[in-house]
């Protein structure tokens, strides 16, 4: 999770998830913006076919905290998410979707384009692992995503996934009593 000026770090917490054979966690990080506070989520699931299960547990958590955005490493197949996201408490909107499924900035895991990826097997899959879901009712939405730390650097790849940026924006809120006083001009005319 990077966090860039003039946004600051507040507040901080990990927890452990459940069942998870590594020892991973999740972060749940404040983060600030003037008077503006975003409570973010970013965590490491379980990767492998093999874990599907114990990842399906790991969702189901992640996706009950009460968070605006969750930007994490899901190593998730599509329908494994929607599984969970069928169930979930709260409504997520994934915003990669959400900015227009933008095709270069599909695949966080590309073996076509990143050799780290690649590893010993000679064909090149290719995974939206990576992901940014924003919730709902957020007063936040995405305005932008893209990958990034894609290029090959003297030394090789910085990672065998490309970074995924996610610009978020304020959404227009509209007052409760401005939008009752209008629907009743509505009525009235």
């Amino acid at each position: 999770l990077a966090v860039k000026k003039p946004w600051r770090l507040l507040d901080t917490a990990w927890q452990p998830l459940p069942s998870s054979t590594d020892g991973r966690g999740y972060i749940t990080a404040d983060v600030a913006r003037n008077s503006m506070i975003v409570r973010v989520l970013t965590t490491h699931l379980d990767a492998g076919r093999d874990a599907s299960n114990r990842r399906s547990d790991q969702l189901q958590l992640v996706f009950s905290e009460y968070v605006d955005v969750i930007i994490c490493d899901l190593n998730c197949r599509e329908g494994e998410v929607e599984a969970v996201l069928r169930d979930c408490c709260y409504a997520w909107l994934d915003a990669w979707k959400a900015c227009g499924a933008p095709a270069d900035h599909q695949y966080t895991w590309d073996a076509a384009r990143n050799t780290l990826a690649r590893g010993v097997n000679l064909f090149t899959p290719q995974f939206r692992f990576d992901r940014c879901y924003i919730r709902a009712d957020s007063v936040y939405s995405a305005a932008s995503v893209q990958l990034a730390a894609c290029d090959k650097l003297d030394i090789g790849f910085a990672s065998d996934h490309f970074a995924l940026s996610v610009s978020l924006e304020l959404k227009k809120v509209v007052s409760e009593e401005a939008s009752s006083s209008s629907s009743m001009r509505r009525r009235l005319e």
